[in-house]
């Protein structure tokens, strides 16, 4: 899907997180409660800092 992008319109950049916290509830999830609890964290710390670099490579995109 990529290389389709990339020679029709231009390169699309990529937006990497990690420890993204995707469901409200991870308790269903087999994981180590330190591992939830981290996870938790870094969602809380810098889940809006993802955000606005997703929307600012979404920005520079569209102007190209």
């Amino acid at each position: 899907m990529e290389w389709f992008i990339e020679q029709t319109l231009t390169a699309p950049e990529k937006v990497e997180t990690i420890a993204a916290v995707m469901l409200k509830d991870m308790s269903r999830f087999a994981m180590h409660p330190r591992f939830l609890k981290m996870k938790q964290d870094w969602h809380d710390n810098h889940w809006q800092e993802d955000l606005q670099k997703a929307f600012d490579a979404g920005k520079r995109m569209a102007m190209k």
